[in-house]
């Protein structure tokens, strides 16, 4: 009786090894998806940090282009107010030139903001969410005093 028990265990294996084979393969294959999952995470991750990268450098680009243009239309304006004052032009030009300044301030805002909004997508896209110790109660209190 002895001997039958040890044969039957060293058997067991042997007609249970399709089934191990099989779990070994699941969980190789578990563990490979969870390794691809990870992989996309990071390329996902790596590329979002390049996209606000690149945006963050064509608007810098692009506000400093927009700085120039402010300054020589400012200076335009100048000397559009000086002629009108001469009567050498109307005042439709002046308004014209003053309607130019004010496109280029506009557009130079709108630059401003979209570096702030490349900003926040450059700190949510290496990580974000850290708060500074003390900042939730002033946020709380900043949108208490919010009107909805």
């Amino acid at each position: 009786m002895h001997f039958s028990n040890v044969a039957l265990a060293f058997a067991a294996p042997i007609f249970n090894a399709g089934r191990i084979d099989a779990g070994i393969r699941v969980q190789s294959a578990r563990s490979e998806e969870a390794l691809l999952a990870w992989q996309k995470a990071v390329l996902v991750a790596v590329q979002e940090v390049e996209d606000s990268l690149l945006v963050r450098t064509q608007e810098a680009e692009r506000a400093a282009a927009l700085a120039r243009t402010v300054e020589h239309r400012r200076r335009s304006l100048q000397r559009a107010q000086s002629l009108q004052r001469e009567g050498q032009i109307d005042l439709l030009v002046l308004l014209d030139v003053q309607r130019s300044v004010l496109s280029s301030e506009l557009a130079l805002s709108d630059s401003h903001l979209q570096q702030v909004l490349a900003d926040v997508q450059l700190y949510k896209a290496l990580g974000g969410g850290f708060t500074p110790p003390g900042a939730g109660s002033a946020m709380t209190s900043l949108a208490a005093r919010t009107p909805q």
